[in-house]
C-alpha cells in the first residue's frame, strides 16, 4: 500500500468506517491498514466465513482483523 488516497479520504469524511479486503495477509500490510484509519482488515481468501462478521464489527465502531 504505497498510494495514500485514504488519508484524504479520511480527513474529508472522518466519520466514515473503513475496512479493506486485501490480498497481503502480513502483520505489516494489516497494520499499516489500520494506521491510515482502517477499523478492519479482512484477506481475501477468509472472506466467505468472515466478511459480513467485519463489516458488522466496523459498522458498530469495532476492530476486525482476518484470523490467521
Amino acid at each position: 500500500m504505497t498510494s495514500r488516497p485514504l488519508d484524504k479520504f479520511a480527513k474529508l469524511v472522518p466519520e466514515s468506517k473503513i475496512l479493506f479486503l486485501g490480498q497481503e495477509s502480513s502483520a505489516g500490510v494489516v497494520q499499516e491498514a489500520l494506521s491510515i484509519g482502517a477499523l478492519g482488515y479482512v484477506v481475501k481468501t477468509r472472506a466467505g466465513t468472515e466478511l459480513l462478521a467485519a463489516v458488522e464489527a466496523v459498522m458498530s465502531g469495532k476492530r476486525f482483523v482476518s484470523s490467521a
